[in-house]
């Protein structure tokens, strides 16, 4: 299965908070339809993965001074 993944929104699907520098935030994979999207949650936010997702991680907002590519 191919399929593109968006990248961060940089702010909580579920409170629409801006995710600050450094901040450990969740996001997951759901099917809808023919489209594979993807939603960002706060650490507050994230009451786990719901059942019937495609995937899920745990991740860090860079800092400020990280490294641009």
């Amino acid at each position: 299965m191919d399929f593109h993944v968006q990248r961060c929104t940089r702010r909580c699907s579920k409170t629409g908070q801006e995710f600050q520098p450094d901040e450990i935030f969740y996001s997951l994979l759901v099917a809808e339809g023919s489209e594979v999207v993807r939603h960002d949650f706060s650490a507050e936010a994230w009451e786990g993965p719901p059942e019937g997702i495609l995937g899920w991680w745990k991740s860090r907002m860079p800092s400020r001074n990280a490294n641009k590519v």
